[in-house]
């Protein structure tokens, strides 16, 4: 289990961790807390680093409890650079409030999700 970065900032709302192998040959992207403007840079760099060296990647949601549109935007355009490169990036397990907020903006249509 490793955090993004060694000393990344870690917003005390907002956390991201990466487990490659989990299960093997997927990498999975924990994002917990809360998901807006303030930690979108750092799911944006984790994410093109992830999405550019693994070919599957799992991005799992269930401890995150908000996302705003910046958060949003950094998950489609992570979906478009995986599947640019022939790769995938599935989200899985969102909770309720993540669910609706797919939901309503339609990306749940867009995304591979494992519930």
């Amino acid at each position: 289990m490793a955090h993004v970065g060694p000393g990344a900032p870690q917003s005390p709302w907002f956390h991201v961790r990466v487990e490659r192998n989990s299960p093997p040959g997927v990498t999975a992207v924990w994002l917990s807390g809360e998901l807006d403007l303030a930690g979108a840079g750092t799911v944006d760099d984790c994410l093109a680093a992830v999405v550019e060296s693994d070919p599957e990647v799992v991005v799992d949601l269930r401890e995150l409890a908000f996302i705003d549109s910046s958060g949003l935007r950094s998950l489609v355009r992570s979906r478009k650079n995986a599947a640019a490169l022939g790769h995938t990036l599935t989200l899985r397990h969102p909770g309720a409030v993540v669910a609706k907020v797919l939901a309503i903006t339609g990306l749940d249509e867009v995304f591979a999700i494992e519930r």
